[in-house]
């Protein structure tokens, strides 16, 4: 919500945030299969323009999801599970792409801060939902 807001924090801009935020998203991917949002908060932090933001989120989205799969194994799932998030992938970069072109950059920031945000919360609902056994 402070990124959001405009406020940045200098400690967490160059090499010191990118290890705080790359061992963050690591453990939250890892743990809960997401790790998005910690790059997310680093990049607006950094104040990525979207050119930049893209590419390397692509990279280490790769990176950090071999990694995963290393430690946590492929995931069980059935092949019609597969395609459709094979579909949902081809349909979110052609849009994503779509959109780049056409919406302010302004805009598209803040609404991957308040996906990341909304994705993390989601997660933490989730987990308490477990813990307290429904």
């Amino acid at each position: 919500m402070l990124v959001l807001a405009g406020i940045r924090v200098a400690s967490l801009r160059g090499t010191s945030g990118a290890i705080v935020a790359g061992a963050a998203s690591g453990f939250m991917n890892a743990a809960a299969g997401v790790g998005g949002p910690a790059l997310s908060l680093y990049a607006a932090n950094a104040d990525w323009p979207l050119r930049q933001f893209v590419p390397n989120a692509l990279f280490y989205g790769v990176v950090l999801n071999v990694f995963s799969v290393a430690a946590n194994g492929v995931p069980g799932l059935t092949a019609h599970a597969w395609a459709l998030a094979g579909v949902g992938l081809i349909a979110g970069t052609l849009a994503g792409e779509g959109l780049t072109r056409r919406v302010p950059q302004a805009w598209l920031r803040n609404a991957v801060m308040v996906l990341s945000l909304a994705g993390g919360v989601t997660t933490l609902l989730r987990g308490l939902w477990e813990l307290c056994g429904r």
